[in-house]
């Protein structure tokens, strides 16, 4: 727990630095290829340091977190392999995947993009798949920038205590998102 109280203070004392605003967008780009910390955590205190702000810390956050997300893609569709090293798998589960993939695609770049799945893993496999790349870029304009415009409006609105809430909450509203999901695919 002291790691965690730690890092809380590191990124509240961060959220209040002129550079706070460029970190967050770094953030919000390199999340979306690698980085395990998603942006929320430096969004939440930045938009309730700077309330009259948040719009366009939301704004510039999707913006980053979309570009990227286009990096990701365009990893994984020249160096998926390279990366992962798919040639563990056999290529009919390959070839499955990619079917259910692209049959779901608007669906599963939206879930990822707007719940706690690893977006990251859905860049890189949208890329390797070959899915449509307006399609791509679309769907996660509108699940990044609803997730992030959500995040940062209530935090600009009723401050970082409610942090604790928010993210058990946002966590089951996600998780309930992927159960329809997965009842959508198999009923």
């Amino acid at each position: 727990m002291q790691a965690i109280d730690k890092f809380v203070d590191y990124v509240l004392n961060l959220s209040k630095k002129k550079y706070a605003e460029f970190v967050l967008y770094f953030v919000s780009f390199i999340e979306s290829i690698f980085f395990p910390i998603p942006p929320d955590v430096l969004l939440a205190p930045v938009s309730t340091s700077n309330k009259v702000l948040w719009k366009k810390y939301a704004f510039y956050t999707t913006l980053f977190s979309v570009l990227g997300g286009m990096v990701g893609y365009l990893l994984g569709y020249y160096f998926y392999e390279e990366i992962i090293g798919w040639n563990i798998f056999n290529s009919e589960k390959i070839y499955k995947a990619k079917i259910f993939f692209n049959q779901n695609d608007i669906a599963m770049i939206f879930l990822a993009g707007f719940t706690p799945l690893p977006y990251k893993i859905f860049t890189l496999t949208a890329g390797f798949f070959e899915i449509n790349l307006l399609i791509f870029i679309l769907t996660s304009f509108v699940s990044r920038g609803l997730r992030f415009f959500i995040v940062s409006f209530i935090f600009s609105r009723y401050g970082i205590l409610i942090a604790r809430n928010f993210k058990k909450y946002f966590e089951i509203f996600g998780l309930i998102l992927i159960i329809i999901f997965l009842l959508y695919v198999y009923l």
